[in-house]
């Protein structure tokens, strides 16, 4: 890749969602990502690849990456692709198959 391909891939980057803030909220078991431009993500730990074991005290310490892209859980080393979370991804391709797979059926 050239270097004029990687800038406007790192700008476009840039344009995407982008956390300023992330807090583990104990009261209500959720992950509250405050996006720049003022949007909330709420998730529930249990259904995030990497996550889904996580107790309040491993969740309770959040770093955010340079530029918001990414949330780092240090207790956990795990990390989180914020534009990909807005998107609903929580996971890799096979764990969120396996956990759709393993979902009841919703009523309709």
């Amino acid at each position: 890749m050239d270097y004029e391909a990687a800038r406007e891939q790192g700008e476009a980057r840039l344009r995407g969602p982008r956390a300023e803030s992330a807090f583990f909220d104990p009261a209500c078991g959720r992950l509250i990502i405050g996006l720049i431009g003022g949007a909330l993500l709420e998730l529930a730990p249990s259904d995030v690849q990497g996550l889904e074991r996580a107790t309040p005290a491993e969740l309770a310490e959040i770093e955010l990456e340079p530029f918001g892209l990414a949330l780092h859980f240090p207790k956990l080393n795990a990390d989180l692709y914020v534009p990909a979370l807005a998107q609903g991804v929580l996971g890799s391709a096979s764990w969120m198959a396996d956990r759709a797979r393993r979902r009841p059926p919703a009523d309709l």
